[in-house]
């Protein structure tokens, strides 16, 4: 029964209407560049190009606990893990891209080999992945540099001294930052006063409640 009544309440507190932070869209263009956005055109007659990405726990819970256990290892907030991979890959750790980025994190072969993993393969992709970004965390002990240069490299953000001026940098790591700050580390568990259990990821008011870790309620 409580697993039950948790997979209700997961179903409306992960759910995000139109134009909410949630809802996040990507698209490769005619030259190979990923194109984001918060906003899509969509018609019976003319589906749109668009594909949503979001953080919906039927996608990461495959990989929750190896994200979890990286993210101790390498001193990387989970949350930004997920929002990363989310834009990445949308969670298919077979994705491929143009420019030949592979898997969850979108490893290039290149980055594969600088930490010896099998990009192929999701636990060393995460692996590889989280390495590598908490290797430019420590570098530019910048948020926003960091992701700048896992999308367009660390030479691109060296030359420009800051956020290359490619408009897919600059709406991948404004997507990445969405969905970060969208998705709070806790929950909480709180009873109201004809004794009814709530489950939210918005702190209660006024009443009795418990915190609880964000994991706990989206397993």
């Amino acid at each position: 029964m409580r697993g039950l009544l948790l997979g209700c309440v997961i179903g409306l507190l992960t759910w995000s209407g139109p134009g909410l932070a949630g809802s996040i869209y990507v698209k490769i263009d005619e030259q190979g560049r990923k194109v984001y956005t918060n906003y899509t055109h969509r018609t019976r007659r003319s589906p749109s190009p668009y594909r949503k990405v979001s953080l919906e726990p039927r996608k990461y819970r495959p990989y929750i606990d190896r994200i979890r256990e990286l993210g101790r290892r390498y001193r990387v907030d989970t949350n930004l893990i997920l929002a990363l991979i989310a834009v990445e890959s949308d969670f298919r750790h077979r994705a491929v891209s143009r420019a030949g980025a592979i898997g969850l994190m979108q490893l290039m072969p290149s980055v594969a080999d600088r930490y010896g993993v099998d990009p192929w393969k999701p636990d060393e992709n995460l692996e590889g992945g989280v390495r590598h970004l908490a290797y430019l965390l420590r570098k530019y002990r910048d948020l926003t540099l960091a992701l700048a240069a896992y999308n367009a490299g660390e030479q691109a953000v060296d030359r420009y001294q800051g956020v290359p001026p490619y408009r897919e940098t600059r709406n991948y790591v404004k997507m990445i930052l969405k969905l970060y700050q969208s998705h709070p580390s806790v929950a909480y568990r709180y009873t109201d006063a004809a004794g009814v259990v709530y489950y939210s990821y918005t702190k209660p008011p006024d009443g009795t409640y418990t915190t609880l870790k964000r994991i706990e309620l989206d397993r």
